[in-house]
């Protein structure tokens, strides 16, 4: 299927009974979903494509992780991107450089500051937090 297609047929597959049938959908979206994804994304086939990605039984759930986060990046709800990238496996090839790996990338070095953040605003409220520095204060 050519990228500048359209992927009705593709999302139409994913209704299939067969996981086989909708893994290879899947791929073959994979392929076109850059060019393809507003299509993707429309709200009952994305829906359906993470309902798959939930599935544990399903062989191309990271697969269909993959395909979400990326309408997802598209569409600029980087949360809800970054949270399926993270469960996309292999897929998600942070050594590959594409707009959206480093802003994958981006937005977990953002979550991970804001969390520090929180927690050292947690302790500093603890009447059982270390003095600053770290120290115990004994010496």
């Amino acid at each position: 299927m050519s990228s500048s297609s359209s992927a009705a047929g593709l999302l139409a597959l994913l209704e299939s009974p067969d996981a086989r049938v909708q893994a290879t959908a899947l791929r073959r979206l994979y392929a076109c979903v850059d060019c393809n994804w507003a299509e993707i994304a429309d709200a009952d086939a994305l829906t359906k494509i993470e309902i798959l990605s939930e599935d544990g039984a399903f062989e191309g759930a990271a697969l269909a992780s993959a395909v979400a986060s990326k309408c997802y990046f598209h569409l600029e709800d980087y949360d809800d991107a970054l949270r399926f990238a993270l469960s996309a496996g292999a897929y998600f090839d942070t050594s590959q450089a594409s707009e959206y790996v480093d802003t994958m990338l981006a937005c977990c070095i953002d979550k991970y500051i804001k969390m520090r953040q929180a927690q050292a605003s947690a302790s500093a409220g603890s009447p059982n937090a270390p003095a600053p520095g770290g120290g115990s204060g004994a010496g």
